[in-house]
């Protein structure tokens, strides 16, 4: 029963780190986005060409991008906080429920003996 807790709770574990990197690498690429797309959109105001537009309109996406990539983070919180709660409190009833059965068993048997 402890080894349920244990299993669980290294897995929730590891859940919870691979959370916290892909929000830091979520963070890094937004950053890297709005720069590409400011620096983009700046060029293209010296290029009167094709060119000048096409990098306006990338710019403008990659700044979109950005901003969009960073409505991922309350989602991530949202399941780092449930998740946290759920390693707290469910994995620790469930290891004490299945204590209590094996407890429970092993005072049936005595008893048929």
């Amino acid at each position: 029963s402890s080894g349920i807790n244990a299993e669980y709770g290294h897995s929730c574990n590891e859940l919870l780190q691979l959370c916290g990197r892909l929000q830091h690498h979520l963070k890094g690429l937004s950053i890297q986005e709005a720069l590409l797309g400011k620096f983009l959109d700046s060029r293209s105001k010296h290029e009167g060409t094709e060119a000048g537009k096409m990098m306006s309109y990338i710019g403008y996406a990659e700044e979109y991008m950005s901003k969009k990539r960073n409505t991922l983070y309350p989602g991530i919180n949202r399941l780092m906080t449930d998740l946290g709660v759920f390693q707290q409190k469910a994995v620790q009833d469930c290891s004490f429920t299945v204590e209590r059965m094996e407890q429970f068993r092993t005072e049936f048997r005595a008893s048929l003996l």
